[in-house]
């Protein structure tokens, strides 16, 4: 995997098909989609075709007509279409909430590429909840892979004068730290991680900003001034949490 990937977000490696959460962001909402994930992905393995669809959203199931009792070449169809979607590991990068009775989960993926080589994705995963559970939904690929990311040269502290083209931006939560004398957001817009600079969590209140509000999977605006050497690194004066 890219070293800078590694080096913003520091996301725990979740071995083989293991449950886990990366982070506290969001962590009972990131349990639960994780422990159905790997469930589906067990039965898969295992070519339980019956219990990896019954974990499968009703939208899903119609959307790609497997709705039906699965006979052996509906079977044998499902296996298909999920070999090159089942992970051989993974990493979380968020969970979030997406309105009532819906969810997305954000992961890097180890999955086989075009040519059958083993390749770092991106991926996101719907989820819907029915009858009181989470169903696995459709999968979205990001834009592109993880060797095809921008990140910003360095994620230095540096003081506010450092930063002078005013800047607007607005993306993806994927991972907050809170440091002793700022905290540090790492945003994503399409094809690029931004690292924007904010108050400590204590003066966060100035901002009018809480810190649940930068949690991991929250969609967020932010205005200020970015680096003429480097536009990925962002010194914001405003934020907001978007819906």
């Amino acid at each position: 995997m890219n070293m800078k990937l590694l080096a913003l977000w520091m996301p725990v490696l979740i071995a083989g098909l293991s449950g886990g959460v990366a982070r506290a962001d969001n962590a009972a909402l990131a349990a639960e989609l994780v422990k159905v994930f790997d469930a589906h992905n067990a039965a898969v393995k295992a070519k339980g075709v019956d219990k990896a669809l019954a974990l499968r959203s009703s939208a899903f199931k119609r959307a790609k007509r497997f709705d039906k009792k699965p006979d052996a070449m509906t079977s044998q169809m499902y296996l298909a279409y999920v070999a090159s979607l089942t992970p051989q590991s993974y990493e979380v990068e968020y969970a979030a909430p997406e309105g009532e009775g819906k969810a997305t989960l954000g992961l890097v993926t180890k999955v086989p590429g075009d040519d059958g080589k083993i390749v770092a994705r991106i991926v996101n995963y719907a989820f819907a909840k029915e009858g009181g559970a989470w169903k696995l939904g459709e999968h979205m690929y990001w834009l592109v892979d993880v060797d095809g990311m921008k990140y910003p040269k360095n994620v230095k502290f540096e003081p506010k004068s450092a930063y002078t083209q005013s800047w607007q931006r607005s993306g993806r939560i994927i991972k907050t730290a809170f440091n002793a004398d700022h905290t540090l957001v790492t945003l994503r817009e399409g094809d690029k991680d931004a690292a924007v600079f904010l108050p400590p969590k204590a003066a966060l209140a100035q901002m009018k900003l809480k810190p649940e509000d930068l949690e991991a999977g929250n969609k967020a605006q932010f205005s200020g001034a970015v680096q003429k050497q480097d536009e990925l690194k962002m010194w914001a004066t405003s934020g907001e949490k978007q819906d």
